[in-house]
């Protein structure tokens, strides 16, 4: 707009450049008055020629007005041009940067959809493990539970093992005391026959048969305490009804001793 106004300022300064006319001093003064009104004046030249120099002046004036104007016209236009130019590098400029600012959005979303991705295999991996971990733990219970009744197995085998060598011991105690039986019962059959009943109830024959009578209440009371501890300890039946036989064995040579006493 300011650019149209100027153009036009300036033709106007070069049409007004030429002689002054009657017509365009009419135009200039925006009167009413006529052309006829004009002619019919010519009579008079000198009044003429004062008012055409008056005009002359005056349009003088009024054009070094408008050249002032223009010159400040063309001094706000070239501001405004100089305005117009930083606002275009300006825009330029944001141009530019919107241009990178959209190339690292785009690059940011290739990233991110990357990320995506990983982070998907990710999960999905990680759903996998958690069902390996507790395919793991289950085959590790089982294992754990299968140690355990191994573990009781040992134990109880361990607790057979002991009792199966204290039984020995007790077998070979059980073993001598029968052939210490069966030697009493042979001297007392020797006796017997011997007809020596006064020798047989001498106090040294007595004190031996009672020594070994305590003999072998201790071996019965040991026994006895054996087989408590080893009833606790397991629940065999074969076990108890073997040293239940064993105990009442001890118990008839202790009672055969009594009676040769």
């Amino acid at each position: 707009m300011a650019d149209n106004e100027a153009l036009a300022l300036c033709e106007e300064i070069l049409n007004l450049s030429s002689p002054p006319k009657p017509t365009r001093i009419i135009q200039i003064e925006n009167t009413t008055v006529q052309r006829t009104d004009i002619v019919q004046n010519t009579s008079s030249l000198p009044v003429l020629a004062g008012e055409v120099a008056v005009a002359q002046k005056n349009q003088v004036l009024r054009l070094e007005k408008r050249v002032e104007f223009l010159g400040k016209l063309q001094v706000e236009h070239r501001e405004v041009l100089r305005l117009r130019r930083e606002a275009e590098k300006h825009v330029q400029a944001v141009l530019r940067k919107s241009n990178l600012l959209q190339d690292d959005i785009e690059t940011c979303q290739k990233n991110c959809e990357s990320l995506r991705k990983e982070l998907n295999v990710l999960v999905a991996n990680t759903e996998a493990l958690k069902g390996d971990i507790c395919v793991e733990e289950n085959e590790l219970a089982k294992e754990k539970r299968g140690y355990e009744v191994y573990q009781e197995k040992m134990t109880k085998h361990k607790e057979l093992s002991e009792i199966a060598e204290s039984s020995d011991a007790v077998n070979v105690n059980i073993t001598n005391n029968m052939k210490y039986y069966e030697m009493l019962n042979k001297e007392k059959k020797s006796l017997v026959e011997s007809n020596d009943i006064p020798k047989l109830l001498s106090g040294e024959i007595k004190e031996i048969c009672m020594a070994e009578l305590f003999t072998l209440d201790e071996s019965i009371s040991e026994l006895k305490q054996n087989l408590k501890i080893k009833f606790q300890s397991t629940d065999e039946k074969e076990k108890q009804v073997r040293f239940k036989k064993d105990v009442e064995l001890l118990q008839v040579m202790q009672n055969s001793i009594i009676g040769i006493i």
